[in-house]
């Protein structure tokens, strides 16, 4: 099987099939492992997925959340380009379970700080002001409200993906604006999302909104990457790093040949590394 393939300039997916890729590389799509998580966390991921019954659909994630253009930094972005102690980890994790849990009904949910603590395997000592932390970083940036009730839980709601500070509704596919994909549950109650850091977690969202549920190898020039998302070619490095050492993705090195449309006789091919979900971040996997 050759390894060179066609150059547009743009994203790109492998076109053999994913057998033969994993075959060349000496490497299974399939893996069972044990939990990640700890108590009390990883009682409080079950009682959770039990409770909202979102075992099967998970978290529905607009790709207007992850893909910007060239004057427009998506929400991601913006929460990876926090600085400070944690960044924009917590916040986006945050998030992630907001959409997994309130996508029912009005949208809202009334859990206590700790708890949430307890979902995202927090420290106990500084869980909870993480939180209350991070769901004042949701709000400034537009993605959720909140109303203070004064002896009781805050209540959040979710607001639209963008940031735009839109009310919320579940996402339907069409038009392209409200096209979406899904971060599986498999990937919480394995402790996946709670142990990756924010480049990781970053990187795993970009991947599953970019392969839009075929799960076929992608890449992407570096140009097109980062007016895309917003997102360095740091993060993107450390972000592939975490993913491949958590045994969610394999990657191989590819030829890419030149764009036929700008093809002269002083045009090279070129070398990219290609990356395929695999194991519990594989779309095709329920």
């Amino acid at each position: 099987m050759s390894n060179e393939v066609p150059s547009n300039g743009e994203v790109h997916l492998w076109p053999g099939g994913i057998t033969l890729w994993l075959e060349a590389e000496g490497r299974s799509a399939v893996e069972d492992r044990p939990t990640l998580l700890a108590e009390p966390a990883g009682e409080a991921v079950e009682i959770l997925a039990d409770r909202m019954s979102r075992r099967s659909r998970g978290a529905l994630v607009r790709n207007s959340f992850v893909v910007g253009s060239k004057d427009h930094r998506p929400p991601l972005g913006r929460l990876v380009s926090m600085r400070g102690r944690g960044g924009g980890e917590v916040p986006l994790k945050l998030y992630l379970a907001l959409l997994w849990v309130s996508s029912g009904g009005k949208h809202t949910t009334d859990f206590e700080a700790a708890k949430w603590a307890e979902v995202l395997a927090l420290a106990p000592e500084t869980g909870a002001q993480r939180v209350r932390k991070a769901i004042a970083t949701l709000a400034n940036l537009g993605l959720i409200s909140v109303e203070a009730r004064p002896g009781k839980a805050t209540v959040v709601t979710l607001l639209h993906d963008s940031g735009s500070g839109r009310p919320y509704s579940l996402p339907k596919g069409t038009p392209e604006a409200d096209r979406y994909f899904n971060l599986a549950p498999r990937l919480w109650t394995k402790g996946l999302v709670q142990n990756l850091g924010t480049a990781g977690l970053a990187m795993l969202l970009i991947l599953t909104e970019e392969v839009r549920g075929k799960n076929r190898p992608l890449w992407w020039s570096p140009s097109v990457f980062e007016s895309r998302f917003h997102i360095s070619q740091d993060t993107r490095t450390k972000g592939m790093k975490e993913l491949v050492d958590r045994k969610l993705v394999v990657e191989r090195s590819l030829i890419v040949s030149p764009n036929p449309s700008k093809k002269s006789k002083f045009s090279e091919s070129r070398r990219r590394k290609a990356y395929l979900l695999i194991n519990e971040a594989a779309p095709s996997r329920t």
